[in-house]
């Protein structure tokens, strides 16, 4: 990511980054995170989140830390070296986001950016205007006091204003650079030297800070409005103040703040309520604290099942930010010294005495730390099962050790996890007999692990605390332990951001999968009677495997699958010697992946623990050993694997044997000659040796001899190496797992430097932002190899102008969209592809077709379509559609989150009125092509419910070929399945697989869409309804069936005229497509359809209606794509009704990951796949033999 739009900051001058991104407009999103496990296997509800934010005076005081409050006449006052709250010029600061609710629909977009001549006191409220080039003062303590604000001490204006009912002395924006040379002079006011504000981006970033970052109310309602914006809808959400506002009291005052799900308008009032937050009281942090344990012993804080009882699997977490030391300990309701208090029950046995005891108790009474060990350690639902799942971030042998590691959270009953901030406080975390508090560490909470487990008997302990007590520091951070969360202490706007947007990552990443066997996901079939099956296995941490099965004919017609060998057996046995490949600068673009060869960036990268936080130690060239295949630290130092491959979840293998292309087609594309005939190179790859390219979850993709299973060579692409220390965590198989080259590649002949090659094109999917091109032609040759042609990610998307101005651009997101390679009518090849989901500046609505170069990487066009302000939004796999057969595509077709379907033009427009897909000029000779967006940048369909709700789509769509003859049919399914909040499905959408007809086809650009039967967008009412029944239908195999309505379609005419007939006597419209509605609640669409002849074959997915069990049912259907009903034969061969055995089926229940592939067997029949599990189709009669009907698929 370019440095222009991301600053690294820190927590206390730690390690941790984060984003401040600038827009005027909804940006720097990522709203929903993809999930790092399967959502299959996910258990658990969506959690409940308590925030308490304090609302005491001091969060009006305008510096941090609290012991410089006698500095506020000093030009150090002034300086952010000095004050962390001062303005620091080194930050971007970023305006916070507002939520409106518009349609029904929530609107994330940013506040206005400040205008740095009118600039108002307090964002939120725009009130109490100044004008910073000539009457600007600096704020210290409350307005209205004698030192709320400060004049200015040199360089001033004549005159002053008034500020609190006194006048100061004015001046331009300021602020004082610390220039001594060190920094231990930070006292000394000649080490300070006055600058100020000047140009465009100083000024428009100081008046976003003084706007919004000035004092720590207004940097605090910054931070939590640019974290919590990303919040998944599913997780269910309470606040509240220290003082004014009780959590969960539900009352007006506190804009209805309930339990409820973060979404519509309970959004809404959480956004008007942290706006409107102002100062009061002073610090009473216990009460506070109570208030949310107590609230979490009600049945109603949690979500309910059918028979109105608490969800058992429902974690819940308090979020508590502070500026200051607590007061005002209330003498009712406290717990004692419950940490230092035995426990013997069933589920949980405590001795204060014990060893592993020593980060917990102490012989403070009534802490806050002794009430976050009372709401953790008591069942707050005694009459709920106990079914939370454990979090387990480091792995011990030794039961009783990882029950007690601080870093573990083993609960099972209802309890409370507190995450603590604290803000201005570090300065205080200096005393000599605590435990020490390293800033330097990403998660200084365990920087001194070793130290917290043997407190009491290493001369540190957990210090008094007492009303205003500096030590009230410690007790954030003993009572984080205590609850087994974690203590942030920020010191400065920025680090606040970061704080709270790492506890929502973390409180969102949370999940736990279930225990499960081998669980076969991708599969591929070469035709060559080969077929290899992807698996992966959580019971063995995250163990993964590809077999290769050899499918053969008995003789008395039996099939049989033989296993001819396993890639984990192979690596198991040769992990030693293997080629491991990385980008490089040599001639190959490649280099070994070893430690010599990392840049500093990437040992620093390696240098991280996952079990301490990512706290930086010195283990990363054991780490690279370890995932080149190194097992001696296994058990001890690093996890235990079962197999050194990687988990392949999503990956389909995919098999390059010889040429791909017959010699005719390729030739009528790029010409012929001797030095680049597709027929010598045909010849020249018939000995190259067979190879099986699949992505896993060890950071590589893998090169199988598709023959013996020999692992040939590995990529790491550049994306995913910032994750890859988290492999090596002992905890990784508990609740760790992280998707890393979990995309499937896809392989293509393609005519690039004037001669033939064999391209690879990679993808991560949830794993990474990027994609990745390598020359495979030369692989298992004698002296051969691939070749690193490009990596493209989110650099390569990145504005190119000022930081500071609007980015409207675009972004790359997480690489879900699967590419296609293809020839385009600009005489090259590219890469086409959608810019994916969760990308930066996604909630600005727009989304991107990307044509990237396969020769250079180099980005030829994105083309931008814009949906709705406000909404997430991110472009799918697309399909491309080559109309007149000549291997050049015309069209592309691409789906979005929003719902919306596009159409692209590729073709150039200037081609002849009878075939303007006709190429003008000889093969290779390129035309000019102005790639856009069809229809005046408007989509051919916007997917939304009956009742007006959108319907995201993630599939790539199908192209049919009309049965009139004009145009084609685009047939796609609606879902969303990849981030948290997606695992439970959402109730409140029913997804729907439409058929919509383009007319336009003919037509190489398509300004508007004046060739369509219906003036605008097509809406339901133009497309003929189908029903698919709920229910099961008993068929004679046993198995599970349903069915569906097969209504005819009648089309809308067109005139000779041009216009079009639209409906018939009686007035009954004619239609421009079909839908039907997906008949079991939450079931959706998200894996790609095949076509077979003219049946049309797709998965569903349905996921478990037991929230707190892992699982999902997948069905297969097969239908007709012409008109969206039933197929007229039996396409599922062996499932037959009982009752009508002329009754046709057309959804079979077939349980399996990674969608359908379809295969023919050694007896000449066919078969449709998902994960292990197969079913033998029949292709449609009319099918048989015959070419020129047949369905024309895009590229």
């Amino acid at each position: 990511m370019s440095m222009k739009t991301m600053i690294k900051t820190v927590l206390s001058s730690g390690m941790w980054a984060t984003l401040l991104v600038v827009s005027a407009q909804a940006s720097a999103e990522e709203i929903e995170y993809p999930a790092q496990q399967p959502l299959s296997l996910i258990e658990g509800i969506s959690p409940n989140i308590l925030l308490t934010i304090d609302d005491s005076g001091s969060m009006a005081w305008a510096f941090t830390p609290d012991a410089i409050y006698s500095n506020s006449n000093t030009k150090r006052s002034r300086s952010s070296f000095f004050n962390a709250q001062y303005y620091n010029p080194d930050v971007v600061y970023q305006v916070p986001k507002k939520i409106t609710l518009v349609g029904g629909e929530v609107r994330v977009e940013d506040y206005p950016v400040p205008s740095f001549t009118n600039a108002p006191t307090d964002g939120f409220s725009g009130t109490d205007r100044v004008d910073l080039s000539r009457n600007y003062v600096a704020q210290w303590y409350y307005d209205g006091y004698s030192d709320g604000w400060l004049g200015c001490i040199e360089n001033c204006q004549s005159g002053s204003v008034k500020r609190g009912g006194r006048n100061y002395k004015r001046s331009r924006a300021y602020y004082y650079e610390y220039t001594c040379p060190n920094s231990n002079s930070k006292n000394t006011e000649s080490c300070y030297t006055h600058r100020f504000v000047q140009g465009n981006q100083q000024e428009r970033n100081f008046a976003i800070w003084y706007s919004f970052y000035r004092n720590r109310l207004l940097a605090t309602k910054s931070a939590a409005s640019l974290a919590f914006y990303r919040l998944p809808e599913s997780m269910r959400l309470t606040w509240g103040g220290i003082n004014a506002c009780n959590i969960g009291a539900n009352s007006s005052s506190c804009q209805n703040n309930k339990f409820d799900l973060y979404k519509g308008q309970h959004k809404v009032n959480f956004y008007t309520w942290l706006d409107r937050l102002d100062w009061t009281g002073s610090t009473p942090s216990h009460r506070a604290m109570i208030r949310a344990g107590e609230l979490l012993k009600k049945k109603s804080s949690y979500t309910l099942d059918p028979q109105g009882n608490p969800y058992s699997c429902q974690a819940s977490y308090h979020v508590f930010m502070t500026d200051g030391m607590w007061n005002q300990r209330p003498t009712n309701g406290l717990p004692g010294n419950a940490d230092n208090t035995a426990i013997s029950r069933a589920d949980l046995s405590y001795s204060p005495s014990a060893d592993y005891a020593r980060p917990y108790a102490d012989s403070n009474n009534n802490t806050l730390a002794d009430l976050a060990f009372h709401y953790w350690a008591n069942d707050l639902l005694p009459g709920t099962a106990n079914n939370i799942k454990p979090r387990i971030m480091a792995s011990n042998p030794d039961a009783t050790q990882q029950f007690w590691d601080p870093r573990n959270n083993p609960a099972t009953w209802q309890h409370m996890v507190n995450y603590m901030v604290g803000l201005g406080l570090s300065n205080s975390l200096t005393n000599s007999s605590a435990p020490t508090w390293d800033s330097s560490q990403a998660s200084p909470t365990f920087a001194n692990l070793d130290e917290l487990k043997n407190l009491r008997n290493n001369g540190k302990s957990w210090p008094s605390v007492g009303n205003d007590n500096n030590n009230n520091v410690y007790d954030l951070w003993h009572a984080a332990i205590n609850s087994r969360g974690e203590f942030f202490s920020a010191d400065t706007p920025d680090a606040l951001v970061a704080a709270f947007e790492k506890i929502i990552l973390t409180i969102g990443n949370e999940s736990t999968s279930a225990s499960s066997p081998a669980i076969n996901s991708g599969v591929g079939d070469d035709g060559t009677g080969y077929a290899f099956q992807a698996t992966y296995s959580v019971d063995e941490n995250w163990a993964g495997d590809l077999k290769a099965t050899e499918i053969s004919l008995g003789a008395d017609g039996s099939v049989t699958r033989t296993e001819i060998w396993s890639a984990a057996k192979e690596l198991q046995d040769r992990r030693d010697g293997r080629t491991i490949l990385m980008a490089g600068s040599t001639s190959s673009g490649l280099k070994n992946f070893d430690w010599n060869n990392l840049s500093a960036d990437q040992k620093v990268l390696l240098n991280r623990n996952p079990d301490l936080g990512d706290n930086i130690d010195s283990l990363g060239s054991q780490r690279l050993d370890f995932l080149r295949g190194e097992r001696s630290l296994e058990g001890s130092t690093f996890r235990t694997r079962t197999s050194i491959l990687g988990d392949i979840v999503n990956s389909k293998p995919v098999t390059v044997r010889g040429a791909r292309y017959l010699t005719g087609h390729a030739n009528r594309i790029e010409g012929t000659s001797s030095d680049y005939d597709y027929g010598q190179f045909l010849l020249d790859q018939q000995s190259r040796t067979p190879m099986v390219y699949v992505g896993a979850n060890d950071g590589m993709l893998h090169a199988f001899n598709a023959d013996t299973g020999r692992e040939e060579f590995a990529f790491v692409p550049s994306a995913v190496i910032k994750n890859l220390h988290k492999l090596t965590g002992t905890g990784y198989g508990e609740s760790n797992h992280q998707f890393f080259v979990d995309g499937s590649p896809v392989v293509a002949d393609v005519f690039i430097n004037n001669q033939w090659r064999t391209v690879l094109v990679g993808t991560l999917g949830a794993g990474g932002k990027g994609i990745f091109a390598l020359d495979v032609t030369d692989v298992g040759k004698v002296g051969g190899g691939p070749k690193l042609l490009w990596e493209f990610g989110e650099e390569q998307l990145q504005d190119k102008g000022d930081q500071l101005q609007d980015n409207k651009s675009v972004k790359m997101g997480y690489s879900f969209p699967q590419p296609t390679i293809a020839r385009l009518h600009n005489g090259k090849w590219a890469v086409v592809t959608g810019n994916g989901y969760s990308a930066e500046g996604s909630t600005n609505g727009k989304a991107a077709l990307l044509i990237i170069d396969v020769a250079t990487g180099n980005l030829t066009t994105s083309l931008e379509v814009s949906g709705e302000n406000g909404i997430a939004n991110g472009l799918s796999t697309p399909k491309l559609a080559d109309i007149n057969g000549d291997g050049i595509a015309d069209y592309a077709y691409a789906g979005d989150l929003q719902g919306n379907v596009w159409r692209f033009d590729m073709a150039p427009n200037n081609g002849d009125a009878d075939n303007p897909f006709m190429r003008k000029g000889e093969p290779r000779v390129s035309e000019t092509v102005q790639f856009q967006v069809s229809f005046g940048a408007n989509p051919l369909f916007t997917a939304k419910t009956a009742d007006n709700k959108r319907q995201p789509v993630m599939a790539a769509p199908s192209i049919v070929r009309h049965p009139t003859g004009l145009g084609y049919l685009i047939v796609f399914g609606t879902g969303k399945y990849f981030a948290e909040g997606d695992k439970n499905g959402n109730p409140d959408i029913a997804n729907t697989l439409y058929g919509v007809w383009d007319p336009t086809t003919k037509i190489a650009r398509s300004a508007n869409k004046s060739g369509f039967p219906y003036a605008g967008n097509y809406s339901r009412s133009n497309l003929q309804q189908q029903t698919m029944q709920s229910q099961l239908h008993s068929v004679t195999n046993g198995g599970e069936a349903r069915l569906l309505s097969n209504h005819a379609v009648e089309w809308a005419e067109k005139r000779a005229d041009g216009s079009w007939r639209t409906s018939k006597p009686g007035n009954s419209s004619l239609k421009a497509g079909w839908y039907f509605d997906l008949a079991i609640d939450r079931e959706m669409i998200v894996a790609d359809m095949l076509q077979f002849g003219r049946t049309l074959y797709l998965q569903s997915l349905v996921p478990n209606t037991d929230p707190c069990s892992s699982g999902v049912d997948n069905w297969s259907y097969a239908i007709d794509p012409v008109t969206g009903g039933r197929t007229l034969h039996h396409a599922w061969t062996d499932f037959r009704s009982t009752s009508v055995n002329t009754q046709v089926i057309t959804a079979v229940k077939m349980d399996g990951e990674g969608g359908l592939s379809l295969g023919q067997k050694p007896d000449s029949g066919y078969e449709v796949c998902t994960g292990g599990t197969c079913n033998d189709v029949t292709p449609d009669p009319a099918s048989i033999g015959r070419q020129s009907w047949r369905i024309v698929e895009g590229l």
